[in-house]
């Protein structure tokens, strides 16, 4: 499908490569890409951006594999991009979905902060975390079916990401030093002598 790309609603950056493209721990053979894993609230899942996205998906879907796709989601025939198994995995209790989205190495997404206008390129890691609020851009792709060694299956890839806010830290991301505390005592350098 061509256009404009697809927008999310306002997420949760769970876990990323967005600066620097990363390899798969689960498929060591494959090459390094970029990544990102956005939860989403049933709040986000409410919004007219997703009501997009899913309607986006029903009409991919059908133009890929015809019309008997919609039996084919019921049947569990087709891998959906939009993905609901969030129990157990450390997630905020509200999250009710999330997306992995995926691009090449040859193609870095632009990680942006600010609005139309004011627009910056973020450069430093540490402002994109596992927590910050962002939104994506996204393509959609369809992959494997009737005739394919692959399971049938819909894609959203990743454009770009948009830093909407800061949000907290997630339990499931790297600490940011603040475990440590507040001020160092007098008896530091006790402690390194």
């Amino acid at each position: 499908m061509s256009g404009s790309p697809l927008i999310t609603p306002p997420g949760i950056l769970e876990n990323s490569a967005l600066l620097k493209p990363r390899s798969s721990k689960l498929k060591p053979n494959e090459p390094a890409s970029y990544y990102a894993k956005v939860l989403f609230t049933h709040d986000s899942t409410k919004t007219a951006a997703w009501a997009v996205l899913e309607k986006t998906l029903e009409e991919f879907g059908t133009s890929f594999f015809g019309p008997q796709y919609s039996a084919m989601v019921k049947a569990g025939q087709i891998r959906s991009p939009i993905r609901t198994d969030v129990v157990g995995k450390g997630y905020p209790k509200e999250v009710e979905c999330f997306l992995n989205l995926k691009s090449g190495a040859d193609y870095p997404p632009a990680v942006m902060v600010g609005a139309a206008g004011g627009m910056v390129r973020i450069e430093d890691a540490s402002l994109i975390y596992p927590g910050a609020i962002v939104r994506a851009s996204l393509r959609i792709y369809g992959y494997g079916g009737k005739g394919s060694p692959y399971q049938a299956g819909i894609s959203f890839g990743l454009n770009n990401i948009q830093k909407l806010d800061d949000g907290p830290r997630l339990a499931v991301g790297r600490p940011d030093g603040s475990e440590f505390g507040g001020e160092v005592g007098e008896d530091l350098e006790a402690m390194l002598q």
